[in-house]
């Protein structure tokens, strides 16, 4: 058992604030959240792209009796039990059967150092390539994945409360690292924010495999998986079953697809920056990264793509063929998203970079301007200070965040707003919003406390959060 001398209670008092923030709102987000992602598949797969739709079968079944008649008429087979389950022994294989040097994290709080394997890029494009060799030389039916998107869903449910399940039992009873280990008592908002930050599981850091190499793949899979049911259908009823390049290449369904691949390829190369980041060096591996990575993503990130999808199946076949975007628009969104990629990238690439030149260095043509900040962390149970550098050079000094714009403007190009379906095509892209601006806050809070003056320093030099001068 975890030894309490190793562990950090937390005393809570029992005002409305803390009920809300220690129970309530977890308890809501672990109970509701699978409710969401059904409703967001069953509107792709049975609703058209129809909001009306949605609301008439609402009022028709009941609330409860909604999610009655989605699980009724969606129960798994044994065949996606197995494609879900093969899919996840495939990428635990391929962590280890892929060549790739070992790379360390920042050190914890608690002196743990994270340790994960360089093959990220190699391993996404061995997925992408099985999957299109998989569908046009193979013949493997992957179109049907939206035929079957809420039985597929269930089982990644299932699945995600298991693991998740696991591991909260393997951090109160064998943790990787004791130290690490936040444990309140509270069993629901335990099990959401998770007891250790970096779980091992069969030799494998338990974040790298869930978070980037099942989740972030089976994102881009899904998005192909929505193009090639658009290719099927397109082929079916073009009257010679040919369908041309410049169809291929101006469908909204294909562009939004292929944009995300190319973003998630970006993730890949910049894959251990990721690990670096605030969100995952802080949160620990609980419902809240491991149940959202492996059913929240798969289900909500590309639902745009689905609602795309849906709309266009259910138009009028002669209308369909011609109701695709103008080449025009198409190069647009194709321009505006790939450029964005690439600033998101070179954002994060300029720190790296002046952090590896220890700020003795030019961007854009001029010497570069920086904090050197200390902050304290523990190592062998001793406090040991640490040095780093705050860049208010380049993107860093436009905003504290602003490599999140980039993202934004990605975010909506995916959404493609040229072509209209449905309001709910451009959930993703609010939902981005709201996320990345609470993230902008929380990652205000963790650097202030890190790194104290430094930070104050830092924000004197670069006032604004994400965009200047509104935020």
């Amino acid at each position: 058992m975890v030894n309490s001398l190793e562990q950090k209670f937390v005393e809570m008092n029992f005002s409305v604030g803390h009920l809300v923030h220690f129970v309530v709102g977890p308890f809501l987000l672990v109970t509701t959240c699978p409710l969401i992602c059904l409703i967001f598949c069953y509107f792709i797969q049975y609703c058209k792209a129809s909001i009306h739709i949605l609301y008439n079968d609402i009022m028709s079944y009941g609330v409860i009796g909604i999610f009655i008649e989605i699980i009724k008429n969606n129960i798994p087979s044994k065949q996606i039990w197995l494609i879900v389950f093969g899919y996840y022994v495939f990428q635990y294989m391929l962590y280890f059967m892929m060549p790739g040097e070992k790379a360390q994290g920042p050190t914890t709080e608690n002196g743990y150092i994270p340790s994960y394997k360089q093959h990220g890029t190699i391993c996404f494009l061995i997925n992408v390539s099985l999957t299109f060799l998989g569908f046009f030389e193979f013949g493997l039916p992957l179109d049907k994945l939206f035929d079957n998107l809420i039985a597929f869903i269930l089982v990644s449910i299932t699945f995600a409360y298991f693991f998740t399940i696991l591991l909260y039992v393997k951090g109160l009873v064998y943790p990787t690292y004791p130290k690490d280990v936040k444990y309140t008592g509270n069993f629901i908002y335990d099990y959401y924010t998770g007891l250790e930050k970096y779980p091992n599981v069969f030799g494998i850091n338990a974040k790298q495999l869930i978070n980037s190499r099942i989740g972030m793949t089976q994102w881009a899979l899904i998005s192909l998986c929505y193009y090639f049911k658009e290719y099927s259908y397109l082929k079916s009823i073009s009257p010679n079953g040919i369908i041309t390049a410049k169809d291929i290449i101006t469908s909204p369904v294909f562009i939004s697809a292929i944009l995300q691949n190319i973003y998630l390829l970006k993730f890949f190369i910049w894959e251990i920056g990721y690990f670096h980041t605030l969100d995952v060096m802080h949160d620990s591996s609980g419902f809240y990264i491991m149940w959202g990575i492996l059913s929240w993503v798969p289900a909500v990130y590309p639902f745009h793509t689905g609602v795309l999808l849906s709309y266009r199946l259910n138009q009028n076949h002669s209308k369909l063929m011609l109701n695709s975007l103008s080449l025009t628009h198409a190069v647009i969104i194709y321009l505006i998203g790939i450029i964005s990629i690439y600033v998101n990238y070179d954002c994060d690439d300029q720190k790296i970079y002046v952090r590896s030149k220890k700020g003795e260095c030019q961007i854009w043509g001029k010497p570069v301007k920086v904090v050197k900040a200390e902050y304290d962390i523990y190592e062998r149970n001793k406090k040991v200070t640490k040095k780093s550098i705050l860049l208010c050079s380049g993107y860093w000094g436009i905003a504290r965040h602003f490599h999140y714009i980039p993202e934004l403007i990605f975010a909506l190009m995916i959404c493609i707003p040229f072509y209209n379906a449905s309001y709910l095509q451009y959930f993703y892209f609010f939902y981005l919003c709201l996320l990345l601006i609470d993230r902008t806050s929380r990652d205000d809070e963790r650097c202030s406390q890190k790194y104290g003056k430094f930070w104050t320093e830092y924000c004197e030099h670069v006032p604004y959060k994400m965009l200047p001068p509104f935020y």
